[in-house]
């Protein structure tokens, strides 16, 4: 089976303190229906993401929608993508 992906993504560079919340809040958000994963994070340049992994992406979305929308700083986006790298994902807009 292709592992499905969420990423959320922020345009500014929060503190790691920041990232490291927001990774625990999803991961709270999705370990309770066993939806997936957070896979970890990249920060640096101005920018920050955040990797989430599992079955369904439109699963995770759904359990983390609300976590993410709630999430300070506020990511910019959030891409839900139905496949491997080579799919196209859909682009929500969180800001």
């Amino acid at each position: 089976m292709t592992e499905q992906a969420v990423i959320i993504e922020w345009d500014i560079e929060p503190s790691l303190d920041s990232i490291f919340e927001a990774e625990d809040q999803l991961s709270q958000a999705i370990s309770s229906g066993e939806l997936g994963e957070v896979d970890g994070n990249e920060v640096g340049n101005g920018t920050a993401t955040i990797y989430l992994y599992g079955p369904s992406c439109e699963s995770i979305w759904k359990a983390i929608e609300p976590v993410a929308r709630q999430l300070s700083p506020r990511p910019a986006r959030a891409l839900i993508r139905p496949g491997g790298p080579e799919v196209e994902p859909r682009q929500v807009s969180l800001s």
